[in-house]
């Protein structure tokens, strides 16, 4: 009885050694020797490994089944691969990584529509990839439209005013039809989302909306962008993609040993360049053709007589923002909440915005095979917009007449400034809901299932006022115009 206890025990001890095997270590740049946070650091082959945290520090431990000769690689967004080669026999095992940028960005892990992560040289397509926290740290950026413009090639975003609030019309790669919309697709963390443009509430003269949807997000909460170009997003997504996508990637957690807060504060200014000089010249439809006397057109600048007699028609806008969140996990959790408050005045003095944007990412590990990941947004704002191009102060002074100096209209060809800003209000609240849950399910390492569901709920109450200011407004705006009126149009749109 003694001889067969001792023989279990015998037969128990390397088979407890091999379980206990852990593999640790640190990568950090070899350019800089600094760190890197959130590297994967796997055992090519199985579903074991770990991520680094804010340290660069790594471990993970082996089961019983991984015995002999492993492979161990180290992959991180921009950097090129690192693989080294142990041989599992119950020993601890410690090695540091010290990766390389990868110039060509041929090993860079990108998300193309297939099941699971894909190597960008293993795609037969173009994908150009956005780091944003590498943008923002070069630049102040306030927006995904700013994030976008100028940095990759082939996609133009044209913005069709400087009006606080509005946004751009995209373009990759021109214009795919005639009569369908030009816009590229929009996924955020997996699914489809609003990708209106020209929305809110009629601020020029000829009936158009200013607002993109793509602005509502915060470039703060954006880990990464994804742009996929013309017929290679049209196979990945459907026809409906012959435009392009454009692919946004929040932020996550991160495995370490304490919390990570981060904390940014903003401001800027936004004036016209020089609006009282050649700017805002006119020429009066009632002299037109050459004066008699000199042989010119006759001009004048009515927004510089305004400016002189004490009556500046813009303003200097500003803008502020204030952005804090805090990330983390460890292997079985991580987290990342964070939120955004933005103000601003533009140039108009009826045009300001405030827009408040929160967010939580939490993913989830239970086991080596299954992990569940879920990504909720929110964001609500309000923006004013004043009367833009076909209307307001800028068409009512270039198109003025000399004829109307000595009236009340002071030469404007609809009314003072005064009297526009103080009827108008062109204004838009948004509720906006983005979430999405997602199950990744990796029996091997060979057979990846993932399935992303979710929702993108958009409304928008858009308000057109004109405020009754009493019987003097009838020599501008006439009697019907100058009874005021107000307009509600409450959209819904869900994805």
């Amino acid at each position: 009885m003694v001889i067969r206890n001792a023989l279990v025990v015998f037969i128990a001890s390397p088979i407890l050694l091999i379980a206990q095997t852990t593999i640790s270590g640190s990568v950090s740049a070899e350019a800089t020797g600094e760190p890197l946070l959130g590297v994967n650091v796997i055992v090519q082959g199985t579903t074991y490994g770990g991520t680094t945290d804010s340290d660069g520090n790594y471990t993970f431990t082996l089961s019983p089944e991984v015995v002999g000769e492993i492979s161990v690689s180290a992959k991180y967004i921009g950097y090129a691969h690192s693989t080294a080669q142990f041989s599992v026999s119950g020993v601890p095992i410690q090695h540091d990584f010290s990766l390389v940028v990868d110039v060509l960005l041929l090993d860079e892990v990108v998300v193309t529509g297939t099941p699971s992560a894909t190597r960008r040289r293993e795609l037969g397509n173009s994908i150009a990839t956005l780091n944003v926290e590498d943008i923002i740290r070069r630049g102040d950026v306030t927006s995904v439209p700013d994030l976008l413009n100028g940095r990759v090639a082939g996609l133009v975003a044209m913005t069709g005013t400087g009006v606080l609030g509005a946004g751009p019309r995209l373009k990759l790669r021109g214009t795919a039809s005639l009569a369908l919309s030009d816009q590229p697709l929009i996924y955020v963390d997996g699914i489809r989302t609003n990708n209106a443009i020209g929305a809110g509430p009629n601020s020029q003269g000829y009936g158009a909306g200013v607002i993109a949807r793509l602005g509502d997000f915060s470039a703060d909460e954006i880990e990464r962008i994804e742009i996929v170009k013309g017929p290679a997003a049209a196979t990945l997504y459907g026809s409906e993609a012959s435009n392009g996508v454009i692919q946004i990637f929040t932020k996550r957690g991160r495995p370490s040993a304490k919390a990570r807060w981060d904390v940014s504060i903003g401001g800027g200014s936004s004036w016209l360049n020089d609006p009282y000089g050649e700017w805002g010249v006119g020429y009066d439809p009632s002299i037109w053709g050459p004066d008699p006397e000199t042989g010119k057109i006759g001009s004048w600048n009515l927004f510089k007589m305004e400016n002189d007699a004490g009556r500046p028609v813009f303003q200097s806008g500003n803008e502020q923002r204030y952005s804090v969140n805090v990330s983390g996990g460890s292997r079985e959790i991580d987290y990342f909440v964070g939120g955004t408050w933005e103000t601003g005045e533009g140039v108009y003095p009826t045009n300001d915005l405030w827009r408040f944007n929160g967010r939580t990412n939490i993913g989830f590990k239970p086991n080596e095979k299954w992990t569940i990941r879920t990504n909720l947004g929110f964001v609500k704002s309000y923006v004013n917009l004043a009367d833009d191009i076909g209307s307001g102060p800028l068409l009512s002074g270039m198109y003025s007449f000399t004829s109307l100096l000595n009236t009340p209209n002071r030469g404007w060809l609809i009314a003072p400034p005064e009297w526009l800003y103080a009827r108008t209000q062109n204004a838009q609240g948004l509720n906006r809901f983005t979430g999405s849950i997602e199950l990744q399910f990796n029996p091997v390492q060979w057979f990846q299932n993932r399935l992303v569901f979710g929702i993108d709920e958009t409304e928008e109450d858009n308000i057109v006022q004109r405020d009754y200011l009493g019987p003097e407004a009838v020599q501008f705006f006439g009697p019907t115009g100058a009874l005021g009126r107000r307009s509600l149009d409450k959209n819904s749109i869900s994805y």
